[in-house]
């Protein structure tokens, strides 16, 4: 099993699975790239500390800032409001658990 064992239990099913490579493949191989990249991090190279965690969340989430302050396109300012969101919420659920 690997580090995200929750997204590989959702990909374990096979009609999410199917589905999934059908309606967004670039999602899926995403998704299967991140998993590889995630073990490697905390498997091969032994645990980054979460300042180094927190570090690039930051330096992602301050790109995203500046790329909706100034893009005109109304999609892909959605889009870079979702990610923010997202890391947002990553950022504050990490909270709770601590």
């Amino acid at each position: 099993m690997t580090v995200l064992k929750n997204v590989e239990a959702v990909l374990a099913d096979p009609v999410v699975k199917a589905a999934l490579n059908t309606v967004a493949p670039g999602i899926a191989v995403g998704i299967q790239v991140v998993g590889a990249v995630v073990d490697g991090l905390f498997r091969g190279w032994g645990s980054p500390s979460a300042k180094e965690v927190v570090k690039v969340m930051d330096q992602q989430l301050a790109e995203y800032i500046k790329e909706l302050s100034s893009t005109q396109s109304k999609v892909y300012r959605r889009e870079l409001e979702i990610r923010i969101h997202t890391i947002l919420g990553v950022l504050n659920e990490w909270d709770k658990q601590r």
